[in-house]
């Protein structure tokens, strides 16, 4: 396995991988749409200072990514680094993928001084849960959500 920095030549293999995370995340939002197609996502991501994602592959096949927004306003005292995605495709589960795609987010965020690493998270997704709990990372607040009836 090999985890490098994304460039602008994956863009459509990350958006690909966006694509599997959605459908995956439907369990758990119904909201959000499983037939959804992500294109043209990461081509407008990659390249901006406050943006990182780390590509991992096994054999040269993308099996996963991280992608990590850096927070940096006035309000911090130092920058705040939001886990915006996280994705192991699932025939590549359970052999340190994502573990490893933390491990550079968290090396990341030291290099830049940042003063915490943020999340969300569905409370239904268990085996989330247990990666982020095993990562170090702890409840510090709720975020809620209401479904709208039309």
């Amino acid at each position: 396995m090999n985890i490098r920095l994304a460039q602008m030549e994956d863009a459509p293999v990350l958006d690909a991988l966006l694509t599997r995370l959605i459908r995956y995340k439907h369990r758990y939002d119904g909201n959000l749409n499983p037939d959804y197609t992500v294109t043209d996502n990461y081509a407008n991501m990659l390249g901006h200072e406050g943006c990182k994602i780390w590509l991992a592959e096994d054999n040269g096949v993308a099996c996963g990514y991280l992608c990590a927004i850096v927070y940096d306003f006035p309000v911090y005292k130092r920058p705040v680094v939001v886990l915006d995605a996280l994705y192991v495709c699932e025939e590549h589960r359970r052999r340190g993928i994502a573990t490893a795609l933390m491990a550079q987010m968290k090396s990341y965020a030291a290099t830049i001084n940042a003063g915490a690493i943020e999340l969300k998270v569905y409370s239904a997704n268990a085996q989330a849960l247990e990666l982020y709990q095993r990562s170090g990372f702890k409840e510090t607040k709720k975020y809620l959500q209401m479904e709208v009836s039309p």
